[in-house]
């Protein structure tokens, strides 16, 4: 299994705005990714003292992962979220070692 995950940086005075959109974007997102796929489940996170989102999501394979990128949803989803000024790391995708 793997974890892909998404990272964005925002300014102090967006976090209500990252916050409201993360949260809309259940709705969009949900009923895309649920039929994909090798998919387990996928996760959103605010930190709002440092001012980061992330996004992560469980996969069987790195080929599973990928079709995040490719979900039409997605590429609109980002769209929107780099136009209200948040800045994406590189997507990353880890090989699962352990977990309990």
């Amino acid at each position: 299994m793997v974890l892909r995950i998404s990272r964005g940086h925002f300014a102090a005075d967006r976090a209500e705005t990252v916050r409201r959109m993360l949260a809309e974007s259940e709705a969009i997102l949900s009923p895309a990714l649920r039929p994909l796929p090798g998919f387990h489940g996928y996760y959103t996170g605010l930190d709002d003292r440092d001012h980061w989102m992330i996004a992560v999501s469980l996969w069987d394979t790195p080929d599973h992962a990928s079709q995040l990128g490719r979900l039409p949803e997605m590429m609109r989803l980002r769209e929107q979220f780099q136009a209200a000024d948040i800045a994406f790391d590189p997507i990353t995708t880890y090989e699962i070692l352990w977990s309990c």
